[in-house]
């Protein structure tokens, strides 16, 4: 049993660690463009734009095949990279953005150590501790948090990308309310009321003997 749950805690350490290594690289992509960006044009940082063709253009595009000579590939694009000038409005949307980043950083360094302090307490089969309820609670507020930004960023790119580009034979796509990370979060959100009832009964159980 032991054995097993050391299996499954080291190998969820791995796949936390997959997810953060991925952030980080997105992270430090959007620095790396936002480095880019021309101060004295007064243009904002580049963004991802995610488009989809348009009916009957799916693949009407085509580039020249390196490998067979003569030869075209058929492709459509999915995601182009923007920016255009700074407006006030986009000033003041970059500036609460930037807002709301820094306490959320600070929740998510919170969540982080309360999932690796859950991960240990798991290890030393201390189970019916009231504080992992909190931790899973945190952890939980935080991935739903994370959605709401997400999602938001994502309108706020797409609004942005409608009135700035037209590109012959794609539309911007929609914005994509992340339902995966939502539906981990809600799970989560509910094993933590049952382990609380799990705690609670425990302990009427403990008093009653």
């Amino acid at each position: 049993m032991k054995t097993k749950l050391n299996i499954l805690c080291f190998l969820l350490l791995i796949a936390f660690a997959g997810c953060m290594y991925n952030a980080f690289l997105g992270g430090m992509e959007g620095a790396s463009d936002a480095s880019r960006g021309d101060i004295g044009n007064k243009l904002q940082p580049l963004f991802y734009v995610n488009v989809v063709p348009t009916e009957g253009n799916e693949l009407n595009d085509s580039i020249p095949s390196v490998i067979e000579k003569g030869n075209f590939l058929k492709y459509h694009i999915t995601s182009i990279k923007i920016e255009q000038e700074n407006t006030p409005k986009d000033a003041f949307i970059q500036l609460v953005m930037g807002i709301i980043a820094i306490p959320f950083s600070l929740i998510t360094l919170g969540a982080l150590y309360c999932f690796i302090r859950l991960i240990l307490s798991i290890r030393k089969k201390d189970l019916f501790n009231p504080s992992n309820v909190f931790r899973v609670r945190l952890i939980s507020t935080t991935i739903i948090v994370a959605s709401i930004i997400k999602t938001l960023a994502q309108y706020i790119n797409y609004d942005i990308a409608t009135h700035s580009i037209q590109l012959s034979g794609y539309q911007v796509e929609s914005v994509q309310i992340p339902w995966s990370m939502f539906l981990s979060a809600l799970l989560l959100a509910i094993f933590a009321e049952i382990y609380a009832q799990a705690i609670k009964l425990k302990e009427e159980q403990d008093l009653t003997i």
